[in-house]
């Protein structure tokens, strides 16, 4: 499953969406769904390592799929 973004970009009024993939670790930093979000932080205060938290996270994951 490939991870994405999408935006909307308009100017005057011309405009397009945009599709953005981003690897694995990048798209997990910008997470803002509760669940997953509280997952990488909760990880986060046991290492106090965002980088750290985010690799176990994906590990985490990857695992369970």
């Amino acid at each position: 499953e490939r991870k994405y973004t999408e935006m909307f970009i308009k100017i005057g009024k011309a405009s397009n969406i945009f599709r953005l993939e981003v690897p694995p670790e990048v798209f997990a930093a910008y997470l803002t769904d509760g669940a997953e979000n509280d997952a990488i932080m909760a990880i986060y205060k046991k290492t106090n390592n965002m980088a750290k938290a985010i690799k176990k996270f994906i590990n985490l994951k990857i695992t369970m799929s």
